[in-house]
């Protein structure tokens, strides 16, 4: 039951996301918007994006029951586990949960986003190597030269310092893989 509400949700973020037709402004459930809004940390003011839309279509928008299920969403937005997920995508915790969780949250979210930085400087390298194993084997396709196993050599060389950097980051990075 609660991975289908998350689905919801998510599909209701995304539509909340982007501007509303006058037929999604009529048939609004504005709390489950609210919830799919405060779900993915949206602020009070994210309501104003809304109101724009359904402006355009003369329809006005229930702020009270939007704000009433951003609220609700806002719980699952708020916790550790979401918050170091979100830093794990790269994303900084939003300035929209309770102050007297925050030490914990920023704390959660900072491990996701050292969890995040390790692996962008991973996939980076590893990135790298495979452009020098390309590089590899575009060579072996040309005549054999002294200068082209020189070659071969120092771009062996370079993936194996390379799978160094990895390992090191790897070894790095494994403090944070969970929370």
């Amino acid at each position: 039951m609660k991975s289908i509400l998350l689905a919801m949700l998510c599909t209701l973020g995304v539509l909340a996301s982007c501007g509303l037709s006058e037929e999604q402004c009529t048939k609004a459930d504005w709390g489950s918007i609210g919830k799919a809004n405060g779900a993915n940390g949206r602020s009070s003011e994210y309501v104003k994006n809304h109101v724009k839309s359904c402006e355009k279509h003369g329809i006005s928008v229930n702020q009270s029951l939007w704000e009433q299920g951003r609220k609700e969403g806002l719980k699952y937005y708020c916790t550790a586990q979401n918050v170091y997920n979100q830093g794990r995508r790269g994303s900084e915790l939003r300035n929209v949960c309770p102050s007297g969780d925050i030490a914990n949250l920023q704390k959660a979210n900072a491990k996701g986003l050292s969890y995040h930085q390790y692996s962008s400087e991973i996939n980076d390298l590893e990135r790298e190597q495979s452009d020098l194993r390309q590089q590899i084997w575009e060579l072996k396709e040309t005549p054999d030269s002294p200068e082209i196993a020189s070659k071969i050599s120092w771009l062996r060389s370079e993936i194996w310092r390379l799978d160094m950097r990895i390992n090191r980051l790897e070894r790095l990075r494994r403090p944070y893989a969970i929370l």
